[in-house]
C-alpha cells in the first residue's frame, strides 16, 4: 500500500495547526466508503452484514471492515463529517469527497493486459487515473471558478492517496513474480505489529474474524468468504487484526489512524 499525504505547507512548530476544511481521498478498499457498491450492490459483500456491524449496526455502507476505516478516524480528528463516496450523487461534498474504489489499482488496465494478468475483480472499478479524472470533474463543476480560486480553497484541504496493494495481489494470485509489477508499496507491517502490542489477542494475529477454512479462517478459493451464507463471525472483532482475511478490523483501523494522525497531521500549519 502506498500512502501519500499532500498537506498545507509545514511551518514552525510555534504556529497553530491549520483548520482543515476538506479531505479528498483516493485509493482502494482500505479507504472506500461506498463507491464500489454503487455500481452493482448485490455483487459485493460489503453492501450487506456483517460488514459495518460494529459501528453502523444494521446499515452496512460499503466499507470493507466491521466498522470505521482509517479515513473515518482522520476526518473525525479534524472535526469533519465522514467522507461521502463520489458515486453517491445525492449527498453533500461540502467537506470533501472520497474517490477510493475497492479492488482498484494504481496502474491502468493495459499494464496488466500486456502481462497477461487478469484483473476481473476490478472490471467495474476505477484505477487511479479514473479517480483523478473524477477529481478534476468535481473541481470544475462544483468547487472552482478559476485556477486561483481552486488554489485558495485547496490550501485548507488534505489530499490522501492510498493505493498499490491490488497491483501486487492480482499478479501474485496468477503466479507472477513480484518484479513484474513496478509500483511503490509502503510497508504497514510494523504498524500492525505495534497494534498487537496494545491489546490484540496474539493467537488471532493472522486469523480472520469473519470467515472459514484452514488455519486462518479464510477460504482461498473465495467461495465461502465473509458475508456469504453460513460463514461465521467471531464474537470479539476488537481482538482481531484481520476482519475478513484481506481487510482490517475497525479496532486496527483506529490504531493505524492514530499513527497517521500523530505522524503526519500534527505537522499541519496554516499558510497565507
Amino acid at each position: 500500500m502506498s500512502s501519500v499525504f499532500l498537506l498545507p505547507r509545514a511551518l514552525s512548530v510555534s504556529e497553530p495547526r491549520c483548520p482543515i476544511e476538506a479531505i479528498y481521498q483516493f485509493g482502494d478498499s482500505i479507504s472506500d466508503t461506498g463507491n464500489q457498491i454503487r455500481d452493482h450492490p448485490v455483487l459485493y459483500y460489503a453492501a450487506r452484514l456483517p460488514y459495518g456491524q460494529t459501528y453502523f449496526h444494521d446499515k452496512p455502507t460499503g466499507r470493507w471492515s466491521d466498522g470505521l476505516l482509517m479515513i473515518d478516524y482522520i476526518a473525525m480528528d479534524l472535526k469533519l463529517p465522514l467522507l461521502n463516496p463520489y458515486l453517491d450523487k445525492n449527498t453533500s461534498f461540502n467537506n470533501g469527497v472520497n474517490f477510493a474504489v475497492a479492488a482498484s489499482t494504481a496502474l491502468d488496465d493495459w499494464f496488466f493486459a500486456a502481462r497477461n494478468i487478469p484483473v476481473k475483480w476490478a472490471n467495474n472499478n476505477a484505477p487511479l487515473k479514473v479517480q483523478l479524472n473524477w477529481f478534476k470533474t468535481y473541481l470544475n463543476s462544483s468547487v472552482c471558478q478559476s485556477n486561483t480560486d481552486c488554489a485558495r480553497k485547496l490550501r485548507r484541504s488534505i489530499v490522501i492517496l492510498e493505493t498499490g496493494s491490488n497491483d501486487y495481489s492480482y499478479a501474485l494470485f496468477q503466479g507472477k513474480s513480484i518484479q513484474e509489477v513496478q509500483t511503490y508499496i509502503r510497508d504497514i507491517v510494523g504498524a500492525i505489529v505495534d497494534a498487537v502490542r496494545v491489546g490484540f489477542e496474539p493467537r488471532s494475529t493472522l486469523k480472520a474474524c469473519c470467515g472459514t477454512g484452514g488455519l486462518y479462517n479464510f477460504d482461498k478459493n473465495l467461495t465461502k468468504v465473509c458475508g456469504a451464507p453460513g460463514v461465521p463471525v467471531c464474537p470479539n472483532p476488537d481482538q482481531h487484526i484481520s476482519w475478513d482475511g484481506t481487510h482490517l478490523t475497525q479496532n486496527v483501523n483506529c490504531h493505524m489512524s492514530e499513527f497517521l494522525i500523530n505522524d503526519t497531521l500534527s505537522r499541519i500549519r496554516c499558510t497565507q
